[in-house]
């Protein structure tokens, strides 16, 4: 009877919650001050009270994700999500918690922060597993199933990691080879965890000690597990943490009673409840009292077994006061945790419709840029396209100019010709045709240019000057010159621009002198610009206008009108300023001839041809 009594009570349900140190929620947020703070700064302050106070560390990090938002801060904003995956994580929301690790994740994808991409992929591994969705995620990020693709790639991984990321793989690797059956390959991987858990943190030993308990003992390994707690109670001691101590003096204790060695387990399972109540660790002391009653039933001490039954019942009283506290404390919890996320997504919603704003509104301006450039270059090419034919035109009114000029000239000269035949001169004659033929072989030559090089264009004057001087050299002498500075091969002028002002010197000028006048040309360079000056000492343009018949004054408008046309399209089509000024000279009140003088830019002379 005693023993059905013992072993009834030994059965009785036992609810067992985490003592999470605190019984209520603290507010510390309203206390904190958060004016002034970036998003990163806020971050900073919410991940040290993840753990102290997770109410306050989710309204920071929801006021960080808002002011990341604010400022376009991308950084913050995937450290934001980050720290919510953390604290759902930590508050048992997994669901939650897989949203925002996957967030953040992406987000460090695209910054290329490997770091902190590992830590959220390695936590949005774990929730997933919590909620038995392991296969969704090899699916998901396209990871083989196959037990020669996992072992490997794991245990690749395995040599670059540390710390508590070994532990996990090795323990990783432990589960497969458990699930595939290899109880010789899971055991050597959970044996490899277990010699890297005491290089870890505290809160990584006391997370092994009892999953790789509860691993060892599922396989029945019970020696292993009983050889590694007694190095994780060393190690405690070794530390100094008592709460290592503890949880390993319970395992062992369990351990020995799963094993039926009830004299070995009493001791251990005595220093765990003495410990648990120093620490008030009313959990673990609950376990340990159940423990230590099965032992002494195992040993017939029934006696012992009811004074232990008796402790493990109050006990459980204590652990519903505690259970009622910790409700409390959740519910709380889970509301506060309720509201922030409400805030959250409704951040993220304005976030997302900010962005599809500011999107719409990038590709309608790129639209519109893109429509501006095109309706720009056709402007542009209609443009060009006028330019191209104003400038053929020009070209073409240019060539008509001087095509016009050179029936004047020769007409001039044929009649020369004709004064010398009808004087039976024909020896003046024949020398003039052939020097005249020289001159017209030079003249048509360089009638298609626009510009030819001053040393042409001279030899040219001067076959024209020797065929006028022949003419009338009783009138006048004439003199050019070219200054020393300059290099005649390399200047550039229009051809036939200098000759018709040297022609009407000779003709409308010194023709009428009474006594022999003089001509004088000269070529020279003043202020950048190349002049060339054609001076007379005749009649004057006054007295020349009242003798001109009236066959005169019509070919004399013709050149000048012609000549003038010429240095317009000139000026036009290469962007100079050519220029041409007549000057009355006048001595001693009266008229003594007159100069024209000519401009022509060096931007013109350097044009090649």
């Amino acid at each position: 009877m005693r023993t059905i009594l013992i072993i009834g009570l030994l059965l009785l349900p036992a609810k067992v919650w985490s003592q999470s140190g605190k019984s209520e929620i603290s507010d510390s947020f309203s206390n904190y001050n958060i004016k002034g703070k970036t998003a990163i700064q806020l971050i900073n302050e919410a991940n040290k009270k993840a753990l102290s106070d997770p109410v306050s560390s989710n309204k920071l990090a929801t006021e960080a994700l808002e002011r990341s938002f604010k400022s376009g801060d991308k950084l913050a904003e995937y450290r934001s999500y980050q720290t919510l995956g953390t604290l759902y994580y930590n508050s048992a929301n997994y669901t939650a918690a897989i949203k925002y690790f996957e967030l953040s994740s992406a987000g460090f994808g695209e910054l290329k922060d490997k770091s902190n991409q590992a830590y959220c992929d390695k936590y949005l591994l774990l929730s997933r597993k919590k909620l038995n969705d392991l296969n969704a995620y090899e699916k998901s990020s396209k990871i083989s199933k196959s037990k020669e693709y996992k072992t490997k790639s794991l245990s690749k991984y395995s040599k670059n990691a540390s710390g508590s990321d070994q532990i996990d793989i090795y323990s990783e690797l432990g589960n497969y080879y458990l699930e595939n059956k290899d109880t010789t390959q899971a055991l050597g991987f959970i044996n490899r965890a277990a010699e890297a858990t005491f290089r870890a943190s505290d809160s990584v030993v006391l997370d092994k000690a009892t999953s790789l308990s509860t691993f060892y003992n599922a396989t029945g390994n019970y020696s292993e597990n009983i050889r590694f707690q007694n190095n994780v109670l060393e190690e405690g001691k070794k530390r100094g943490k008592l709460n290592i101590v503890n949880l390993a003096s319970y395992n062992l204790g369990s351990t020995y009673v799963a094993t039926q060695q009830p004299e070995q387990a009493i001791p251990f399972l005595k220093q765990s409840i003495s410990l648990s109540n120093k620490s008030q660790n009313i959990e673990l002391k609950q376990k340990s009292v159940k423990e230590l009653a099965k032992a002494y039933e195992d040993m017939g001490q029934y006696d012992k077994a009811l004074t232990v039954i008796k402790d493990y019942v109050h006990t459980l009283d204590s652990l519903q006061s505690l259970h009622d506290k910790n409700l409390d404390a959740s519910i709380s919890l889970n509301h506060e945790f309720a509201k922030q996320e409400a805030r959250i997504q409704k951040l993220i919603s304005s976030q997302k419709q900010k962005e599809a704003d500011i999107k719409r509104q990038r590709t309608i301006l790129w639209s519109l840029a893109a429509a501006l450039g095109l309706f720009g270059l056709l402007t542009w090419l209609l443009i060009r396209s006028i330019r191209q034919k104003q400038k053929a035109n020009m070209q073409i009114k240019l060539q008509s100019l001087r095509a016009q000029m050179n029936p004047h000239f020769i007409f001039n000269s044929l009649n020369s010709v004709n004064n010398f035949i009808s004087k039976n001169d024909e020896r003046s004659a024949n020398r003039y045709l052939s020097d005249f033929s020289k001159l017209m072989r030079t003249v048509l030559k360089n009638s298609d240019q626009d510009f030819i090089s001053l040393e042409t264009e001279i030899q040219t004057l001067r076959i024209y000057l020797d065929l006028e001087h022949f003419r009338f050299g009783e009138k006048f002498d004439y003199t050019l010159e070219l200054a020393d500075d300059m290099d005649a091969a390399l200047v550039q002028v229009p051809p036939m621009l200098i000759q018709p002002y040297i022609e009407n010197a000779i003709w409308h000028g010194l023709r009428y002198k009474e006594n022999k006048g003089r001509l004088e040309i000269r070529f020279y360079t003043e202020n950048d610009k190349l002049f060339c000056t054609v001076k007379d000492n005749g009649i004057g343009r006054e007295k020349s206008a009242a003798l001109k018949t009236e066959n005169q004054k019509t070919y004399q408008s013709t050149g000048i009108k012609n000549t003038k046309e010429r240095i317009e399209l000139l000026n036009k089509l290469h962007g100079t300023k050519l220029h041409i000024a007549i000057y009355d000279l006048t001595e001693n009140g009266l008229p003594s001839g007159t100069m024209a003088k000519i401009s022509i830019p060096y931007i013109m002379q350097l044009e090649e041809v």
